[in-house]
């Protein structure tokens, strides 16, 4: 009999602490970016979808983002300043988002070969907003699928911006 307790409160135990890690990786919240330049553009995706979901249309200004800019951000000059080069980002205003997934992963063309080989793990979406300039030779990006990656120089030079056209040079 002592032995089936003390097995009874071994899988307790056990299950408890299992479901205690499940749990606890479970949360909602992105992880933390470890960079401002990264936080602003994670929070201009944030007001950007909420206007779009809004106005039932992707927005065409920053005016049209500002209602939506998410409280944790505070000022709509926050979403759209790289505290990185301390300068406006590149936006292109006017495109449609993309819900994140692997199906949209795998119907989407394959990156140029310049592209895939400046930075093999970067997204192989288009650009929707960019640092004008960054900082040590990186810049952070936010993808149109709400992903932000940083891309060296030649990465950026050959990647797909959502206005169609390749990357400007700076």
């Amino acid at each position: 009999m002592e032995t089936l307790r003390l097995r009874a409160a071994l899988c307790l135990g056990f299950g408890g602490a299992i479901f205690a890690l499940a749990a606890g990786g479970c949360s909602q919240q992105p992880a933390t970016p470890s960079n401002g330049g990264e936080e602003a553009l994670y929070r201009l995706y944030e007001a950007y979808t909420n206007a779009e979901q809004t106005l039932q249309r992707p927005p065409r200004s920053a005016a049209e983002i500002a209602p939506h800019v998410p409280q944790r951000a505070g000022s709509l000059d926050h979403c759209l300043v790289s505290p990185n080069d301390e300068q406006e980002f590149v936006v292109f205003w006017g495109v449609k988002t993309l819900p994140r997934g692997p199906l949209l992963q795998q119907r989407w063309p394959k990156p140029s070969a310049a592209y895939a080989a400046a930075d093999p793990t970067a997204p192989l979406f288009p650009i929707l907003a960019y640092e004008r300039t960054g900082n040590a030779g990186r810049r952070y990006c936010l993808f149109v699928t709400g992903v932000v990656h940083p891309l060296n120089e030649a990465a950026f030079a050959a990647a797909t911006l959502a206005a169609g056209g390749p990357a400007p040079k700076h």
